[in-house]
C-alpha cells in the first residue's frame, strides 16, 4: 500500500524513511521499498536521534527510553518517536508507546502539542491522563483497521481524550487522514468524506 500511495502522490523518491519498531504493522513492506523506491536516508527504532530542517520544517526523530535500555521491555516502548515543528504548530507521532514510555515522555519537558497519533492505536495500555494532561491536544488520530482483532481504539482511551476537549479522527471510519499546515492554522481532510466512492457509502 505505500508505494501506490507513493506513486498516487507524484512521489519518486523518499528523503527519510522512518520504522518506529520492528512490529510487522510498523515495519511490514520496508523491503520491498528499499528495493522498488530510491531512499535516501532510513532512520530506525535502536539509532534514531536525527534533527533536520525541510522546507523550514523542523523534524526530530528520538526514542524516549534510548538512555535507559534496561527500562526497555517491550517493541513498542523502543518506538521512535516523530517531532515535528511546521511554522506555530507542533506534531508528534508517537509510535506504540505503553504508559513507561509515556512516563518518561513526561521528563523531556515537552509542551502542548497541536496533533498527535493516538499512541498503540489506542490501547489501554497507553495514553495515560498524564501524558494528555501535560499535552492537551487539540487533534488526536487512531491509527487502526475496521472491526480489528484487537478491538482498538478501547473507548476508555476515547473518552480520555474526550474529557479533554480532544478531536479524535480515527482511521477505520476516516481513512487516510491528511493535515495541510500553514501560517493561518491547519485544514483536515478525510479520504472517505472528501473522495467518496460507491463501494464507501
Amino acid at each position: 500500500m505505500v508505494i501506490p500511495s507513493l506513486r498516487r502522490a507524484g512521489g519518486r523518491d523518499v528523503e527519510h524513511l522512518i520504522i518506529s519498531h520492528k512490529d510487522n504493522d510498523h515495519a511490514g513492506g520496508l523491503l520491498d521499498i528499499l528495493e522498488k523506491v530510491p531512499v535516501a536516508r532510513v532512520i530506525q527504532y535502536g539509532d534514531c536521534a536525527k534533527e533536520w530542517i525541510s522546507d523550514h520544517v523542523k523534524f526530530r526523530t528520538f526514542s524516549v527510553l534510548a538512555s535507559h535500555p534496561g527500562m526497555v521491555t517491550s517493541a513498542n516502548d523502543g518506538s521512535c518517536l516523530l517531532s515535528i515543528r511546521a511554522h506555530r504548530f507542533q506534531v508528534l507521532l508517537t509510535g506504540d508507546v505503553e504508559a513507561r514510555a509515556e512516563y518518561a515522555l513526561l521528563d523531556l519537558g515537552l509542551g502542548t502539542i497541536d496533533v498527535m497519533s493516538v499512541p498503540h492505536h489506542g490501547s489501554n495500555s497507553s495514553s495515560t491522563p498524564a501524558l494528555l494532561n501535560r499535552l492537551m491536544p487539540e487533534l488526536a488520530v487512531v491509527s487502526s483497521g475496521f472491526q480489528n482483532r484487537f478491538n482498538h481504539p478501547d473507548p476508555l482511551v476515547l473518552d480520555r481524550y474526550r474529557k479533554r476537549s480532544t478531536l479524535i479522527l480515527n482511521t477505520a471510519s476516516s481513512g487516510a487522514v491528511e493535515i495541510l499546515f500553514t501560517r493561518e492554522g491547519y485544514r483536515v481532510s478525510e479520504a472517505r468524506r472528501n473522495r467518496r466512492r460507491i463501494w464507501r457509502r
